[in-house]
């Protein structure tokens, strides 16, 4: 904490700087290290909000107050809704020069940022084309759920439906600032596709909310995404944050496996070479009511992550391999009741033997009593026909969408050619796939490290950001927990015609370029153990 920050304990307003270190802030006390702010109310669905700013790895300093915010010192901020009575404030703020991005602005609010809301509609899909395209490599439609305010007014990034009479994120100068709204419900939108809560779950032993044609798209990818980019571009400051991946990988490999066949004997054995009980996790067709009640249970007896959600079987659909909860990285399971963060890592799965080998006609079976019938099928691929499809995913986790592949290998069907057994063998699939993704630069790593990288990763911070707009210097520093070798930053190559140039404690780190969010990008790692990281990133001719 930085000296000489008054800091003050009051009923109700608190503060939580993401990172190590709580930062408790009420009325006239201000994070002064911090560039963005976050706004919502607690208890709110809107706690997805601070979600997804810990996966996109940005910075934020989290507030309550937002009486005298135009002299708070920060450059953007995300409001969450009904901040109504704070439509002076806000709209003083964004004529002053500041960024504000609303989630669903309404009323006086709506009316101070320039906009006008002139109806609702039902679910939907937003329509992302042009430059707003260029920020998550994607042109096409992105599934909506729940209330959107069909608003009029300023520059229409994102439509809502496939005309553009509507905005579903619009863009608004005001003064010296800018203001952007998301008119559609953007926490119900993504909890709906992370964690259906479709008619099926319950009796099916899958279900999902992701439209067929859509399955290949990491649709919520996709959505925080380009909230963040349309936000970060609106900002006149370069804004540094943590990659998704260590070591400067673009995507990763998960090689997966499951223990299908083991016998009661064999279980028996772990059991006593471990020394103890042995407490799995979510297994095949086990969905209670909701996503999240196994999750919870984990929770409570220590369990850290799974990796079972994201595959689906059709009734009257071929098999498709897809973002079948519209992610490909890590998340955590929320508690919607009580709107709570769990501990609890999901680490979705994108493929599995199974469904490239078997046979397209398959078998109807009912896992539970009452449950509903199932068809077992696959696609009835060859070794070779699968690997083409593995290696279709992998460029575009590669090159367009930045994602985990996970990829689930039956170890039965690795040994079946060894063994000489009368089943699908798919150890030469395996070979190519791993190969391939070797060949292309493709990071592999198991769901134990990936589990354990992604904690880390979350309890990085950034603190004492200070951006020096005469000198073009952006400085921070960093901090871990726990230890963190090659945890990669980024940050725009280039400002203002100047390009980036990092140090790290005073010692000059090159950095690779990458092409990501839309731009050009400089990408370096540091590993986080100790005492903080002092970097500084000076933009030159």
């Amino acid at each position: 904490m930085k000296p000489g920050l008054r800091v003050r304990v009051a009923t109700l307003t608190c503060c939580m700087l993401i990172g190590l270190c709580p930062l408790v802030i009420v009325a006239g006390d201000w994070p002064a290290d911090q560039i963005i702010g976050l706004c919502y109310r607690d208890g709110s669905k809107d706690l997805v909000l601070e979600e997804i700013f810990r996966d996109e790895g940005i910075p934020y300093a989290r507030i309550h107050d937002l009486r005298k915010l135009s002299k708070s010192g920060l450059k953007g901020l995300i409001l969450g809704e009904g901040f109504n009575n704070s439509a002076d404030e806000i709209e003083s703020y964004v004529e002053k020069g500041g960024v504000v991005l609303s989630l669903k602005p309404a009323g006086r609010l709506a009316e101070s940022l320039g906009l006008k809301n002139v109806g609702v509609q039902q679910d939907g899909c937003l329509t992302v084309g042009g430059a707003a395209a260029s920020l998550i490599s994607y042109q096409g439609r992105l599934q909506l759920f729940g209330e959107a305010n069909q608003i009029e007014g300023g520059e229409n990034l994102a439509a809502l439906g496939s005309d553009e009479k509507f905005a579903g994120l619009a863009r608004v100068k005001r003064g010296d600032g800018t203001a952007l709204a998301v008119a559609f419900d953007l926490p119900t939108t993504m909890l709906t596709i992370l964690q259906p809560k479709s008619e099926e779950v319950g009796a099916a032993s899958d279900a999902t909310n992701v439209q067929y044609d859509l399955g290949e798209v990491p649709q919520v990818d996709l959505l925080r995404r380009l909230i963040v980019g349309a936000f970060l571009e609106s900002l006149d400051v370069p804004i540094a944050r943590k990659w998704y991946f260590p070591s400067r990988y673009m995507a990763m490999l998960i090689p997966s496996g499951d223990q299908d066949w083991a016998t009661f004997e064999q279980m028996k054995k772990v059991v006593s070479d471990v020394g103890g009980a042995v407490a799995g996790v979510r297994p095949h067709c086990c969905r209670w009511e909701t996503c999240a009640h196994l999750p919870a249970w984990s929770e409570k007896i220590g369990l850290q992550y799974e990796s079972i959600l994201g595959l689906k079987l059709w009734d009257t659909k071929p098999v498709k391999v897809g973002y079948w909860v519209g992610t490909g990285l890590p998340y955590h399971v929320i508690d919607e009741q009580n709107h709570r963060r769990l501990d609890f890592l999901e680490i979705p799965l994108y493929g599995i033997d199974n469904l490239d080998f078997w046979n397209p006609d398959g078998s109807t079976l009912t896992y539970k009593e009452g449950g509903k019938p199932l068809k077992l099928a696959g696609l009835g691929l060859d070794e070779e026909e699968s690997f083409q499809l593995s290696k279709r995913m992998i460029d575009l986790a590669m090159e367009k969408y930045h994602t985990v592949y996970s990829y689930c290998w039956h170890p039965h069907y690795l040994a079946a050619r060894k063994l000489k057994q009368p089943i699908n063998t798919t150890d030469a699939h395996f070979r190519k796939t791993i190969n391939y993704a070797k060949s292309r630069g493709m990071g592999l790593i198991g769901t134990n490290a990936m589990n354990d990288f992604w904690r880390a990763r979350e309890n990085v911070s950034m603190t004492d950001i200070a951006w020096n707009p005469r000198s073009a210097t952006l400085r921070y520093k960093v901090a871990g927990a726990s230890k963190l070798n090659g945890l990669t930053m980024v940050a725009p190559r280039w400002y203002r015609g100047k390009e980036a140039k990092v140090w790290v404690n005073s010692e000059r780190r090159e950095h690779a370029a990458a092409s990501i969010f839309g731009g050009q990008y400089a990408m370096w790692t540091v590993d986080v153990c100790g005492e903080p990281l002092s970097i500084a990133i000076r933009y030159e001719r």
